[in-house]
């Protein structure tokens, strides 16, 4: 082993990452875990100690490993990491070995082991040195963010430990107030049945507060890591918080109306409230901070978007999420959770002057407001309030500014969702004005060469109503057809809008199901222009679009209607499926394949083989999983990493002494949307080949079960 540590103390990281055989198979062996310490401890380069200590917390993350290791050599790695924390200088360094102190404490305090950390922690925040409390708070927060259940049995010293940090501030925007604050998040998912921990954190949570609005203006990610620590209360230990929610409220909403503030603040502050409105509704009425909450939302609503061209009103991608779009989110929270009655009347008075006055965006959150009810609220909507918001929503539609007719135009669509069946009733009143809407948009995009504002919000608007009407759509379907069939030109008109209008054509279809045979050879050539493109030209973007169209066409325009194309669109699908890779036309295949299982019966079994293999292989792909490492790991160079025994990561935990890997701490793992989508639609589509195919589908029952189930 000296020759192997002398090599690295000497090495720079591009030899290291070059590696030889010789270190490779020498980490393999229980020698490499002092070397890598004493690495650790001596090496001149920082890059070379954080790797070290990174590797080791891989190769003992399992209590399994760390019992392998002789205990006195246990004992000295023990010292030797707590020496080497206070002596490190470097940030990312002291987080690995900080984060490899937490993993041995996984392994050792169960058992009660290692009283030496806690009693080393507990020598650092007691002690007169600003810096010494902030290195104990500091390595307690990751300690306790790795395995919290571990610590769990010093509840009682903890208790103590945050009464006397907390209380004991001077300074609420320090280091330390923010490692105690961050290290009580980390235990709240197990402090739940500990009352004494319960009571602590409710005592202290005015505290939390103080330090949480302190640090509000000067460090934006601080803040929300803080802000977290709420949530986690609302949902682990809701006893806490309840005594205290006009505070957390109040606060929330200061920190949400200052501008002055980042948008994350903001964001966070909002996001609580909500958090609060889904857990503890009555708790807010009793309270009445409903209004006070409404008010703020409102004016949240009314700001000016940062990118008004490209802007989500609601549930768009989380990672894109602005102050608005919460705001708005969380409006639509009041009107689920709270009575109508105490909502409709107060946002009434809101939205009236507002449509009246002359800011274009106060306009549009008075409309945004209107269009949130509508679910929430809609009982009392559609027996008080539908004619009247349905009037002035259609006055909205023809307003010269594009922020309230976008605005008016999700308002509609909202309406057309949740206030059926009565707004049906409306249809020869809306119906005109969206296909007058629909020739005014055509003829602006030929003058003006792009698209306007106002594109997809109308057809989200058009295709809701149609989707609710059903038969109703019958009598309006002619002057629809011919708006949709212009817009699906291939020669002119921009990709935007032929996307868009081929998911309403998909709607129209699946409301008038065979009323749509007048219009069925047409549709067909159009779809086939978009589905048989050029894979090099600009139209073949939309082959998916036009798949999924077809797949609906096929399922709605009756089984003998489509039946003559069915095998010919059998082979195209099959056809399309083995030349491409791509997630969302693969899912728009299966969502065909299933609507021709509802046509042809048992009559598509000789294509069962290569489909329902196809859709287990998507199912069980690992296509699209992205792996996401915390900041540390990001930021430093992991040099060890191709000389880690991979095996050492995957062993089995047979004491059960943790729930994952012990890089879940600092490794997440996301699957993209389109490959999840991917994954859903053959679940959907197994099914119902399944259910329409009969006993064709029995040799692959137990396939589907065992390989989409492991």
């Amino acid at each position: 082993m000296e020759n192997i540590i002398s090599k690295l103390l000497v090495a720079d990281s591009k030899t290291i990452q070059e590696g030889t055989k010789e270190l490779k198979e020498a980490f393999k062996k229980p020698e490499a875990i002092p070397a890598l310490c004493d690495v650790i401890v001596t090496s001149q380069n920082p890059q070379i100690r954080q790797s070290a200590a990174v590797l080791l917390r891989r190769k003992l993350g399992k209590k399994r490993q760390w019992s392998k290791i002789n205990i006195d050599i246990r004992t000295r790695i023990k010292q030797g990491m707590l020496q080497a924390l206070v002596s490190e200088q470097e940030k990312l360094v002291k987080n690995a070995i900080a984060q490899f102190i937490g993993v041995i404490g996984k392994h050792e305090f169960p058992d009660n082991t290692w009283p030496e950390v806690l009693q080393f922690i507990h020598t650092l925040t007691v002690s007169e040195s600003n810096f010494d409390k902030e290195l104990g708070m500091y390595t307690l927060s990751i300690m306790t963010e790795i395995a919290q259940s571990s610590y769990i049995v010093h509840a009682d010293s903890f208790a103590v430990l945050f009464t006397n940090i907390l209380n004991q501030l001077t300074d609420l925007k320090s280091n330390v107030a923010y490692y105690t604050v961050t290290t009580m998040k980390n235990l709240v998912p197990v402090i739940g049945g500990h009352q004494q921990m319960v009571n602590v954190y409710h005592s202290l949570l005015p505290r939390v507060l103080e330090v949480i609005n302190a640090t509000a203006e000067n460090d934006e990610k601080r803040t929300c890591d803080m802000f977290e620590i709420i949530e986690e209360l609302i949902e682990y230990a809701i006893t806490a918080i309840v005594p205290h929610i006009t505070l957390i409220v109040e606060m929330c909403l200061r920190i949400a109306s200052n501008a002055n503030l980042p948008k994350s603040v903001q964001i966070k502050a909002v996001s609580v409230v909500g958090w609060l409105i889904r857990s503890k509704g009555k708790v807010i009425q009793k309270h009445k901070l409903v209004e006070p909450i409404i008010d703020v939302l409102i004016l949240l609503m009314a700001q000016v978007p940062e990118d008004e061209g490209n802007e989500e009103y609601f549930l768009g991608d989380p990672d894109q999420f602005t102050s608005i779009t919460v705001a708005t989110q969380t409006l639509d929270l009041i009107a689920l959770h709270i009575p109508a009655e105490k909502v409709v009347p107060y946002i009434l008075t809101k939205v009236e002057p507002a449509i009246q006055g002359g800011n274009i965006y106060a306009q549009k959150a008075a409309y945004l407001s209107l269009a949130v009810l509508a679910e929430g609220c809609s009982e009392k909507i559609r027996l008080k309030y539908l004619e009247s918001f349905l009037k002035c929503v259609c006055q909205a539609i023809h307003n010269p500014n594009a922020v309230v007719r976008n605005a008016a135009f999700f308002a509609l669509g909202q309406f057309a969702e949740h206030l059926q069946p009565e707004i049906s009733k409306y249809a020869s009143e809306l119906l005109p004005i969206l296909f007058e809407c629909l020739s005014q948009i055509f003829t602006q995009m030929e003058i003006e060469k792009k698209d306007p504002p106002s594109l997809d919000r109308l057809f989200y608007a058009l295709e809701t109503f149609c989707e609710n009407l059903d038969d109703g759509l019958m009598p309006y379907l002619p002057t629809l057809m011919d708006r949709l069939f212009v817009a699906l030109d291939p020669i002119g008109f921009s990709m935007q809008l032929k996307r868009v209008a081929l998911s309403t054509l998909g709607s129209v279809c699946s409301a008038v199901k065979e009323g749509m045979l007048p219009y069925f050879k047409k549709v067909i050539e159009v779809l086939n222009v978009y589905i048989n493109s050029d894979p090099n030209s600009e139209l073949h973007q939309l082959q998916y679009y036009a798949i999924e169209s077809l797949a609906v066409v096929a399922q709605f325009i009756g089984p003998e209607n489509f039946k003559p194309l069915a095998s010919e669109t059998l082979q195209l699908g099959m056809r399309i499926l083995g030349e491409t890779s791509d997630p969302d036309v693969k899912k728009s295949v299966y969502a065909l394949f299933a609507a021709l299982a509802i046509v042809m019966k048992d009559e598509i079994s000789p294509a069962l083989p290569k489909v329902v293999n196809e859709m287990i292989e998507s199912i069980r792909s690992s296509e699209g999983i992205v792996a996401h490492y915390e900041e540390e790991e990001k930021d430093g160079i992991d040099i060890y990493a191709d000389l880690s025994d991979e095996e050492d990561d995957v062993e089995e935990d047979i004491d059960g002494s943790s729930s994952g890997s012990v890089d879940s701490a600092q490794c997440r793992y996301s699957v993209e949307n389109s490959y999840n989508e991917e994954k859903e639609q053959a679940c959907l589509a197994l099914r119902e080949i399944c259910v329409n195919t009969g006993r064709a589908f029995l040799p692959y029952i137990e396939t589907c079960f065992e390989k989409s189930l492991n």
